[in-house]
């Protein structure tokens, strides 16, 4: 079982921050959102008091599938933008909305990084911890 914890991360730019957690009761417990089989590798909720909650699906072994962290990171960029005003520009490239999804999964990796170092799986120089056999 994961831990509860809730990654917190602030973008400058936007003055705006998410939470990024890999606890799928503790996303339950902030959201009221029951996790169900229509829910796979992750979730992004615009919670009450303003701040994006995004939920991802880690396995034990702390492995994340970056299709989830791609597909939920263009949530937050969406509701994001949508929180700023800002809006997509028919044949602009839309910029804004690449540097946010960008921004977005370093977010996950970087979560992901810390809560590897939490669970044990590697030291804070991203090393694997080799755990020692047991007699």
């Amino acid at each position: 079982m994961l831990k509860g914890i809730v990654h917190k991360f602030y973008c400058d730019m936007y003055r705006q921050y998410i939470l990024v957690t890999f606890d799928a009761d503790k996303f339950t417990r902030m959201t009221g959102i029951p996790m169900g089989s229509d829910i796979a590798g992750g979730c992004v909720c615009q919670m009450d008091n303003a701040p994006l909650l995004m939920w991802l699906d880690m396995t034990e072994d702390g492995k994340l599938d970056m299709t989830d962290c791609a597909h939920e990171s263009f949530h937050i960029a969406d509701l994001m933008l949508d929180m700023v005003g800002m809006e997509y520009q028919h044949e602009s490239g839309n910029e804004h909305v690449a540097y946010l999804v960008g921004w977005a999964m370093g977010c996950c990796i970087e979560a992901q990084y810390y809560e590897k170092v939490n669970m044990g799986i590697i030291d804070y120089q991203g090393n694997p911890i080799e755990l020692e056999a047991e007699e």
